[in-house]
């Protein structure tokens, strides 16, 4: 049975409170879909635009993402399947230059090694750049990842930012779940399907977007216990089957979770 979660303000708590469709369903086993707003957080974390943990589970990562070994220096096998640009690597950077509004990449792996740096170089903010993952494991970003427009990074074996991480970007998704090629050309971005067994999106180093960006965390299983700032914009972590956003202007404009996921989880400490 599906749910869907949106937002709306609370005038007694003066905030942003998660709201949904209440169903009723048998069995004895119950599952829920979940979205998390952060930018629905204090005044004092609003007018910084900055979510700061306070504190840090000791060895969270171990086996949370599946099939992950050392994360590799730079991603790999990158082959454009949507729209147009070019891939250049000198030494440890890794240079992406797209050439259309909309380009969608295939990798087999996307994976940024510590004191190693990705950029994007995109026509304009509104600028989008999807980077499916089609080998067998999971993400890891533990050096630089830079972009002057949007980044989407889909893995359904997991996403991790290690704790040395250092993302600026104008909007960046990170999530288990898949996109079409067709759809996200024509601008329709809803994220379906499900990750590998175990496989989770987890923050741990820190995470900024350009004024007014915003920043996606989404799968079954989302945790954030590094540092995320969105000034003037919006952050959100989100459980469910589908995951839709509406961007417009290199902005997220609303989000919305349908459908209900067992044992989904979204954490942030």
């Amino acid at each position: 049975m599906n749910r869907i979660y949106k937002l709306k303000f609370d005038k007694r708590r003066n905030e942003l409170v998660i709201v949904s469709e209440i169903t009723a369903g048998a069995g004895k086993e119950k599952s829920t879909g979940h979205i998390a707003d952060l930018t629905a957080l204090s005044p004092f974390r609003k007018l910084l635009g900055t979510l700061t943990p306070v504190a840090l589970l000791t060895g969270l990562i171990a086996g949370l993402l599946p099939a992950m070994v050392l994360a590799a220096d730079l991603p790999t096998g990158g082959q454009i399947v949507g729209g147009q640009g070019s891939i250049s690597t000198s030494g440890n950077q890794m240079t992406i230059h797209q050439q259309t509004q909309n380009m969608a990449t295939n990798w087999h792996s996307f994976d940024i090694g510590k004191n190693n740096t990705v950029q994007f170089v995109q026509p304009d903010s509104s600028s989008v750049a999807l980077n499916r993952v089609t080998g067998a494991s999971g993400s890891q970003i533990m050096g630089t990842l830079k972009a002057n427009g949007q980044v989407f990074i889909l893995n359904p074996n997991g996403v991790l930012f290690g704790k040395d991480a250092r993302v600026n970007v104008g909007g960046l998704v990170a999530s288990t779940k898949n996109i079409s090629t067709a759809d996200f050309m024509k601008g329709q971005y809803t994220l379906s399907g499900n990750g590998n067994p175990g496989a989770q999106v987890v923050n741990q180093g820190s995470l900024t977007t350009a004024k007014g960006g915003y920043i996606v965390l989404a799968g079954e299983r989302v945790s954030n216990s590094g540092t995320v700032t969105t000034p003037s914009g919006k952050t959100v972590l989100a459980a469910g089957k589908t995951v839709t956003l509406q961007l417009d202007n290199g902005g997220l404009t609303s989000v919305s979770v349908n459908g209900s996921v067992v044992n989904a989880l979204v954490e942030n400490r």
